[in-house]
């Protein structure tokens, strides 16, 4: 993941990111494969501005979209009624960003 150009690759490709895709992806390889919940993800991409829950899922999803299209060994799970979390090789994720 390259933060300043918001482009993730993987070996199926590369897919650009919106800045908020960026930081939600961003806070969930920082959590290591733990659990992210929503209202983390909230402050930490929001700050204190008003986000819906229909607006965090908007924005997972595309994340989610974005991953899928890089890469079949990185999934980002959900656990319902509490947050998200990245299952993968997160240390390969964060060494393309070099």
């Amino acid at each position: 993941m390259n933060l300043a150009s918001r482009e993730i690759s993987g070996p199926l490709g590369k897919r650009y990111l919106s800045m908020t895709e960026v930081a939600i992806l961003n806070c969930l390889i920082q959590s290591e494969g733990r659990l992210v919940t929503r209202e983390s993800l909230k402050m930490q991409c929001w700050g204190s501005s008003l986000v819906t829950n229909n607006a965090l899922d908007r924005h997972i999803h595309g994340v989610r979209a974005a991953v899928k299209k890089v890469s079949t060994s990185v999934k980002m799970r959900s656990v319902y009624g509490k947050g998200y979390l990245v299952e993968a090789e997160v240390r390969r994720l964060l060494e393309t960003e070099k």
